[in-house]
């Protein structure tokens, strides 16, 4: 989402079953400033993938098993978390105001086509 006009650059339709965080580097152009993003998309790879393109990190921070998390990075995550929740409402207004809960097509390509007008609504 570009954050000066909250319009929704880039989108890539996929079946509920696969995981938000393989689209990472489809979504991902590369020419960001920061990149904000819930958990599932903490990984050392993608931290590193955004650094080697001088993007600032967004992404929270997720603890590991035996060793939570400290706080400073529960403060970073309050912060992006605040961030998220602009990105958030874009996806609240399509399922309130314009009834887009499910896709309408089996076939990707309506599917995409669908998804990408809801982006410029």
């Amino acid at each position: 989402m570009d954050e000066e006009h909250t319009l929704i650059r880039r989108t890539t339709p996929t079946a509920a079953s696969v995981h938000d965080g393989l689209e990472f580097a489809s979504v991902v152009r590369g020419d960001e400033e920061m990149v904000v993003a819930d958990k599932a998309y903490a990984s050392g790879e993608r931290n590193a993938w955004r650094a080697r393109r001088g993007i600032h990190a967004g992404i929270l921070s997720r603890a590991s098993r035996g060793h939570p998390l400290g706080e400073p990075a529960e403060r970073i995550n309050r912060f992006l978390s605040g961030v998220r929740s602009q990105i958030e409402k874009i996806f609240g207004h399509w399922k309130r105001s314009l009834g887009y809960r499910r896709v309408r097509h089996v076939a990707r390509e309506p599917s995409r086509l669908e998804l990408e007008v809801k982006c410029v609504v």
